[in-house]
């Protein structure tokens, strides 16, 4: 008889742990849509970001290959509002230094150290405000979130008028969110990402997802992005997701503007062009110097 190096007393491998659960999500007990969204948490356990030279990319445990992150896929999209934003930021930050010394030295200075100083503080202006806009979209995010999970947070000043301007949005939707910052992915299509919100309709019927935005305004590319979670949320559910949502939320005033997209299913291929354009993109498709 050969040796045999199994133990039929050896316990089961551990499922990895969900987090506790929202109320909300627990008020769906017994329906369709608690089973599948159980089965959506544990999915998220598995995967894994890593970083990979200057991109950032997913894996999954028991599976082989990498997932590229939705927003690096459509990092290949020409963004002319942003680039403007950019140059704006950077451009008023020049003229600021320049004023600022305009009554000691009325005349711009020649000297190379002085004029590279100055686009020096100029770049590190432009950054810092650029820091300062993702700062406040991420801690906006997160206030969602605890709310989303039962936690009533207490916003900073600075985040007054864009957490008001979501409380009155989720007042007038037709949907109750129940999970919140979820990571979702597709192994048929290779990316993952996390999705700002999942729902579903006050009647039950199907699922709902959402991304939270503080642009100036939105932009078509967040209709790739949404549909992109859109079919991630489909695959590993196995419900249809009905809709998906954009909400952007002002930053200076409680106000809102919410946009659905039209049909994420005729989106969902054009963000599958720009994961494909990602991936042409990282490969050298150049022959040899002649």
């Amino acid at each position: 008889m050969m040796p045999d190096d199994r133990r039929e007393d050896a316990p089961p491998p551990k499922e990895p742990a969900l987090p506790t659960l929202p109320p909300r999500l627990v008020d769906l007990a017994g329906t369709p849509a608690h089973d599948a969204l159980l089965r959506l948490l544990a999915a998220g356990t598995r995967l894994r970001r890593v970083q990979v030279g200057d991109y950032r990319v997913y894996v999954v445990e028991g599976h082989d290959g990498q997932l590229v992150s939705v927003s690096t896929a459509l990092g290949v999209i020409n963004k002319p509002g942003l680039v403007g934003w950019a140059r704006r930021t950077a451009l008023e930050a020049v003229r600021s230094l320049l004023l600022e010394g305009a009554d000691a030295e009325p005349y711009l200075s020649r000297d190379p150290e002085t004029v590279e100083a100055l686009i020096a503080q100029a770049h590190a202006i432009s950054v810092a405000r650029r820091d300062e806009a993702a700062r406040f979209g991420s801690e906006l995010h997160h206030l969602i979130e605890e709310h989303i999970l039962g936690r009533e947070p207490e916003p900073p000043p600075e985040l007054v008028d864009a957490y008001a301007a979501y409380l009155d949005w989720e007042r007038q939707a037709d949907a109750i969110l129940v999970l919140a910052e979820l990571p979702v992915y597709s192994l048929q299509h290779g990316y993952a990402g996390t999705v700002d919100a999942i729902g579903i309709r006050r009647d039950g019927q199907g699922l709902l997802a959402f991304d939270w935005k503080t642009s100036g305004k939105v932009y078509p590319e967040h209709a790739l992005q949404v549909a992109a979670y859109a079919q991630a949320l489909e695959e590993l559910t196995g419900l249809p997701v009905e809709e998906g949502w954009i909400v952007r939320l002002a930053k200076d005033r409680p106000a809102f503007e919410a946009r659905r997209v039209a049909d994420w299913r005729r989106a969902f291929p054009g963000f599958l062009a720009a994961l494909d354009l990602w991936h042409h993109m990282r490969t050298d498709h150049l022959g040899e110097w002649a």
